[in-house]
């Protein structure tokens, strides 16, 4: 990695001396599956990928850039976004872990919403919380465990597990109601520890960073409680924390970690983080400093190593044994397809493991071509910062050529991060927009962008464009990067006296 300083913006940047341009994941730290699909949270680039399990990018959700912003795929904005959770196929609910909040992505009207924020009121509740990882849905608390209609969160900063109700029946069928109000603490004292308990509040957690339920295996949430190195359940039905394996029996020492299958306390892992429960013989855990993928039954409390050599790595090999992983985060198992679905976090890759074949696969993931009149198109005018503005007398038909430059040695665009950007067209003209690059802002090639007015019959004579870029530079003179906010906006007239082109080159700087 290089020593590379950031400054106090609120962009979070990992500057990779081997990542290339054309990998497409950074970090990735989230992956669900339903149905046909996967989502797939690329932290590294403050973004959600949808996909289908041939590697093709349906969707990408968020403009890459780290914020905190509602709004459409293209506007929306997320801070290091982790754990994910499908319901009723039509929303996914997202751990954003550095807004300290939950979003919901609504997939038919695609877009994202916030449902739950920390309020940061030193007087309520809600200040505990912190850092949230992973989600998922299940049924509400001593219900008749049929309907799954409740958001489970481990919230690993404040070392508790959260629970928000989806509907009305969460509250009504919950005999702890007072619990479902809103989203709230539902286990855990929030003393860091590992200490299991009858009554599930006085029960202690040590940064839980995954968490599962399946109906295969109802009635029970199973944790990965990292900084303790085991696997815990919680029971929906009485409240009872139990530890299933790792971890040692004083509940404070929180030490008792290392790569050993076996039953029991006699097991020991090394910071857990992703883990899918299949049924109550099968569960998978994401051993993540072991490198290792990890196969938990329950009943039995048994724990045996089913992919990764525990040498961090990248080698696929030619049994699931030999293959390498690099702290994988997160798991997740599709049902439909019968596969393990693997987000190998620092490989910054994907992979798939066909559990009966007993094969590993690397997902080659296929990203859409995206064109200029693809880019999303805004109705309000950018906030103005580090503007170009020009006039321009163009003849209907005339042809517009933006090309764009930095202007200060060392600074460059960031290789591996998206560079989203808008183009908003007002008045009645209707324009043909072309761009030289799919991109258009790309780090290795001078952004150019074409414009034709193709049809001005209606007699407007004036029109208005606004190219805005959220840019992220670096200056590899200082080794500093930098989000920058770009803007250019065109007023244009038409007249039989205007010019048959122009080319304008706009500048930005820091």
């Amino acid at each position: 990695m290089k020593n590379t300083l950031l400054n106090t913006s609120q962009l979070q940047l990992t500057l990779l001396e081997e990542h290339k341009e054309t990998e497409s994941l950074l970090f990735p730290s989230g992956i669900s599956a339903c149905g046909k699909s996967i989502i797939v949270s690329d932290t590294g680039h403050n973004r959600l990928l949808l996909l289908s399990f041939d590697g093709k990018i349906q969707d990408i959700i968020g403009s890459g850039v780290a914020g905190h912003k509602d709004g459409t795929y293209f506007k929306a904005s997320f801070n290091r976004p982790q754990g994910t959770a499908w319901w009723k196929s039509n929303f996914i609910f997202v751990a954003d872990t550095g807004n300290n909040c939950i979003r919901k992505i609504d997939l038919k009207a695609k877009e994202v919403s916030t449902v739950f924020k920390r309020k940061n009121t030193t007087n309520d509740t809600d200040e505990n919380f912190s850092s949230p990882w992973d989600v998922c849905i299940g049924p509400g608390y001593g219900s008749e465990m049929n309907e799954l209609n409740v958001l489970y969160i481990a919230v690993a900063g404040s070392h508790q597990i959260w629970a928000m109700p989806l509907q009305d029946s969460a509250i009504k069928s919950s005999n702890d109601r007072h619990e479902f109000v809103k989203c709230s603490p539902f286990a855990g004292s929030g003393v860091e520890e590992c200490r299991n308990n009858s009554y599930k509040m006085k029960a202690g957690f040590a940064q839980p960073s995954g968490i599962s339920y399946s109906e295969s295996n109802p009635g029970i949430l199973f944790i990965a409680d990292s900084e303790s190195s085991t696997v815990r359940s919680l029971s929906l039905v009485n409240g009872q924390v139990k530890t299933v394996v790792g971890g040692g029996l004083d509940p404070k020492d929180l030490f008792q970690y290392g790569d050993k299958d076996g039953s029991g306390y006699d097991v020991k892992l090394q910071h857990p983080l992703g883990i899918c429960v299949v049924d109550e013989a099968k569960i998978y855990i994401a051993d993540s400093y072991n490198h290792k993928i990890k196969l938990i039954n329950d009943k039995k409390r048994e724990c045996s190593t089913v992919a990764g050599s525990g040498v961090k790595g990248s080698k696929t090999g030619d049994s699931l044994l030999e293959c390498e992983f690099d702290e994988p985060s997160a798991i997740c198992y599709s049902s439909d397809e019968k596969l393990l679905l693997i987000a190998d976090t620092n490989n910054h890759s994907i992979k798939i493991i066909d559990p009966e074949a007993k094969v590993l696969k690397v997902m080659s993931l296929t990203f859409p071509e995206i064109s200029c009149v693809d880019a999303p198109r805004v109705e309000s005018t950018p906030r103005q910062e580090n503007s170009n503005f020009r006039k321009i007398n163009l003849k209907f038909g005339g042809r517009i050529n933006c090309t764009f430059q930095l202007n200060q040695a060392g600074l460059n665009l960031t290789e591996g991060v998206m560079q989203p950007w808008n183009v908003s067209l007002k008045g009645t003209c209707n324009w043909n927009v072309e761009c030289r690059s799919n991109s258009l802002f790309h780090s290795t090639q001078q952004p150019s962008l074409i414009l034709r007015c193709i049809d001005g019959s209606n007699g407007d004579l004036h029109s208005e464009i606004i190219i805005s870029a959220n840019l992220t530079l670096c200056d590899n003179i200082n080794n500093i990067c930098f989000p920058k906010k770009f803007t250019a906006k065109l007023e244009i007239e038409f007249s039989e006296e205007g010019q048959e082109s122009y080319d304008g080159v706009f500048v930005f700087t820091r």
